[in-house]
């Protein structure tokens, strides 16, 4: 099972993306627990269409970060399109948590000074 640990570089870079994108404003410590229904993004009244909308530019975004800020490549077999997918899979489902985010960025990322 996927551990949320500030010893995961996938799960701080997770966080800090969501914190420089305004999605959230939990600590570290606490943010692993919260659901996507919790993040700034999530409107109870969007339609699903708007949602998608929505989920689509942040997964964007946060792939960009990945890539050109942080220094992140992508793991063997992995694309930005399937990164971004599996980010927006996980974003578009209120139930998921940030540590399941994180976790799927993990497997997507190989994140700066990590090592496999």
């Amino acid at each position: 099972m996927f551990k949320w640990s500030l010893d995961n570089r996938a799960c701080k870079t997770t966080w800090s993306t969501l914190m420089e994108l305004e999605q959230l404003k939990a600590v570290f410590k606490d943010a692993g627990s919260m659901k996507m229904s919790e993040l700034t993004y999530w409107n109870n009244t969007d339609s699903d269409d708007m949602r998608t909308t929505k989920v689509n530019a942040i997964a964007i975004e946060m792939d960009n970060i990945f890539t050109e800020e942080r220094g992140a490549k992508y793991e063997e077999n992995k694309s930005k399109e399937t990164a971004i997918q599996d980010i927006k899979n996980i974003m578009v489902n209120s139930d998921k948590l940030v540590q399941d985010l994180a976790e799927v960025n993990d497997n997507n990322y190989l994140f700066w000074n990590e090592v496999k």
